[in-house]
Parts: structure tokens; sequence; C-alpha cells
């Protein structure tokens, strides 16, 4: 059986313009499987503590120790106990070079032979270690400038931000892999983006957003602003239905995880009350462009809000199939509001330089399906990683940009780091504009040795429409 898009729970990282596997197995336009190896070594549960001579690695095992352990007082049946970090140190060519095991009963470095049969995954990837629920991370893909994306504090490059780069990104994953199974993909869930972007719909949400945060904030206005909410959110289901639908999904899954995250990362277990350090400081300064990006931040504010007015309501969550702002709102009668003239400016600037920013990437778009000279490569099978920086839907098709992934058959593999990439619908393979002069096709094999697409693998090759189609064959 061969399918583009399996229906398995493993989704990526759609953090703007930080790459990898992320989240609930629905990405952007896709679902992954998900990798897994059984490898020999020493179990998990049974590590012990020993000197780590990495400082980043050190930090993330302090983490972990003394914030998995509360996982079930911060959301029920969350155990992390049961789980591990696997942080691979890779080299230039992609292979592993060091690994280490954390869990919350220490930290240790592995043994080649404990990792040579890890899959390495662009950025995160889901794993089985000796029975035990793990996140695979390749460390490179979360330090430095990459990190910043995943922050919402102002922390300073260096060994404190990519720990706490790291700590979160396993921290809300682990709630994807292995926590969301009650959890059902609506019908036409995209968290794709529509190019060019439109103001408007993001101006509604980040409305509600302003008046979430002065809700958790202004406890004696509290009813107030969320009847403003209230109004914020019916305007935008009204005039959005079919946003609102696509979006439900993500914001039901990614609005948990990011609650779940931001609550691990935040709170002091030494503090006598979690709205100690968990309502504190939190900002309301960022603008948005992308729907999904949205579906992270009202995710921690509307959890402590509902933590405040409503403390058992994680029992069913998933199964309500209801958002945490539909779960909150529910009972809250709409008050109308005025909007805020900086949410309009700041909303419309971002836009319009996300737009001037991505119209390069669309015009390859335009180029490649306006020139039937310009080959495809196309696939049948399924990925068992990929990963982008932007999904769109542009000409009627889904885009992804900055897209890599390793098309793997039984006579070779072809690596893919392709700026644009596209699919004709949600369900259908990727195509990847092959740039004239990068390849060369003999005896039933594709070689390329261009920037974008290298190696060699068996293929097949069609027309359509007077274009050269390349098809692999893809084994897992």
């Amino acid at each position: 059986m061969t399918d583009s898009k399996p229906t398995t729970w493993n989704f990526l990282l759609t953090r703007r313009h930080l790459f990898g596997l992320a989240g609930i197995g629905i990405v952007g336009n896709s679902m992954l499987t998900a990798c897994s190896a059984s490898t020999p070594g020493a179990s998990p549960s049974t590590a012990t503590s020993t000197t780590i001579d990495d400082p980043t690695i050190a930090a993330v095992a302090d983490l972990v120790a003394a914030r998995w352990p509360h996982g079930e007082t911060i959301w029920p049946d969350h155990d992390y106990t049961k789980h591990a970090i696997l942080a691979l140190g890779t080299t230039d060519d992609g292979t592993i070079s060091r690994a280490w095991l954390i869990t919350t009963n220490g930290a240790r470095q592995l043994a080649s032979s404990e990792y040579s049969s890890l899959q390495v995954p662009p950025s995160f990837g889901q794993e089985l270690f000796n029975q035990q629920q793990a996140i695979s991370m390749t460390i490179s893909s979360f330090q430095g400038e990459l990190g910043k994306s995943l922050q919402d504090s102002s922390k300073p490059e260096g060994v404190d931000r990519d720990s706490d780069v790291l700590f979160r990104v396993a921290t809300h994953e682990l709630v994807h892999f292995y926590h969301q199974a009650e959890l059902t993909t609506g019908t036409n869930a995209s968290r794709d983006t529509h190019y060019p972007i439109n103001v408007e719909p993001r101006v509604l949400r980040r409305m509600l957003l302003r008046r979430l945060h002065q809700a958790l904030a202004e406890e004696p206005q509290r009813n107030t602003r969320l009847g403003q909410a209230a109004y914020w959110h019916d305007r935008w289901k009204k005039e959005y239905p079919q946003e609102t639908e696509a979006i439900l999904t993500f914001d039901i899954a990614e609005g948990a995880a990011d609650y779940i995250e931001r609550y691990m990362a935040r709170f002091d277990p030494a503090a006598p009350t979690a709205a100690t350090t968990l309502d504190a400081g939190l900002s309301d300064a960022k603008f948005f462009s992308h729907v999904d990006a949205e579906s992270y931040e009202l995710g921690f504010v509307t959890g402590r809000l509902l933590d405040h007015t409503r403390p058992d309501w994680k029992k069913g969550f998933y199964t309500s199939a209801k958002t945490m702002v539909e779960t909150l709102l529910e009972s809250v009668t709409a008050v109308t509001d005025v909007e805020d003239q900086d949410v309009r400016d700041g909303t419309a600037a971002l836009i319009t330089q996300t737009n001037d920013e991505l119209a390069p990437a669309m015009k390859r778009v335009d180029d490649a399906l306006a020139d039937s000279s310009i080959a495809y490569l196309t696939y049948t099978g399924f990925f068992s990683s990929l990963s982008y920086s932007g999904s769109y839907v542009y000409q009627g098709r889904v885009v992804l940009l900055d897209a890599q992934f390793t098309l793997s058959t039984q006579q070779g593999e072809l690596r893919v780091t392709a700026p644009v990439v596209f699919a004709d619908h949600r369900e259908a393979p990727y195509q990847v504009p092959l740039q004239p002069g990068s390849y060369s096709y003999q005896a039933g094999t594709l070689t390329a040795t261009g920037k974008e697409v290298t190696g060699s693998a068996s293929a097949t090759l069609t027309q359509q429409d007077g274009r050269n189609i390349y098809t692999v064959t893809l084994v897992q």
C-alpha cells in the first residue's frame, strides 16, 4: 500500500523559521509516520547521572529533573517520568557524532553502539528507545539564531537559550506524540496560510488575544474583558467560517501543547502558588501574520484563564472537540468592543512585510508552473520525516518553503533541500522543480547534482502537458 500522506500522528514544527518534525502529525498539509528504533544498551529507566561535559546538555538535564516529575499535576495522566530525550550531536554530513540520553532519573552519554541505529531527524522525531517513549533532537537545529523563534522571553544567545529551547520543544512535542490520542482531525483541517495574506482575520484574532491577556492581568475587569474577547471570537467565526473550520484541530492540539510547554518552563516548583510565576510578565507585544502561529499563542493565556475560572476544564477536553477559547467563552455573553489602533497598525505592518518577503518564493512557483521545460521530481509512498519553514496556499496549490526531506528507494536516495515545493492538493505528493542542467536520467536512474536535489535513485519518467515527471517509489 502506498499513500503520499499516511494517517498516523506525528506533527511538524511550524513555529515560523524553525524547521523540523513537529507536533501532532499534521505537517502543514500532510501527515507523517513516526520514526522508531530499538536500540541495545542500558535501560533509560535506570540511567544514572554522570558528568556531562556539554553545558547545554547539562542544563537541559537539570530542567528535566526539576520539572518533568510535575507533569501529572499540570495535566492529568501526563506522566513525563515515562519519557526521554535523545539529544544528538551531528557532523556536517548529518551523521551522529555524540548522543546523550536524558530522563528524570539522570543523564548520560550514549555509546556509539547505542545510537548507531537511530534515524537522524531534520530537527526532532518520535523514537522508542529501549521501550521508553522518547523524542530525538538534532542539537544544532535549536541553537543560535533559530532559538529566538521559540522564545517568549528575551534570554541572550548561548547556553541558557539553547537549553531552554531544547527543553521546551521536547516538552511540547511529547504532548503530541503520546498524549493526544483522543484528538480527532477535522475533515478540512489545514494550518496553511493563504497567500497573499489577508490582514482582516489576523486583526480579529489579535484583538481576541489582546482581550484575553487583559482578562488574565486585570482580575477586577475580567468579566468585561472576557465579554469583549467573545465579541472578537464571534466575529472571526462568523466572517471567516472556512478558516475557523480549517484551524480548529490545530487550535486544540497546539494550544494544549503550548500551555503545557509554557507551564513547565515558567512555573517554580518551590513557589507557594502556581500563579506566582505563571501569570507574571506575560507579553502582549507580538503580532502575527500566520493563522497557525495564533494557535500556539492563544494556548497558554487561555489555559491560565481556565485554571482560574474552571479548574476542572482539562477533564474531557480532547473529546469535547472544542478549542480552549471556545471552552473558556462558551457561557460568556459578547460585549461590543472597539478595535485598538496599535493592533491594526502592528498586524498590517507585519503582513505587508511578510507578503513582500514571500513574493520571490511565490514567483518561483509561478515560473515553475508556467515553464513546461522545468521537470518535476515526485514520489509514491510517504516520508519518515519532512521539514519546512512555512506552508501556504497559492495558485490553488499547497506550497512549502525551505523544504528538506530524503526520498529513499530500494535503489538509492535523493536528498531534497529546496526553496519551494508544492502539491496539487493536501493529499497529493509534493512536486520538486528540477533546475535545468542539475540532473541526468539514464537507464531508469535519475542522478541529481544541483544545490537543491542531490543523489541518485531509480525513477520512472512520464510526461504531463509536455512536462517531464520523474517519480520514485519510497521505502520505509
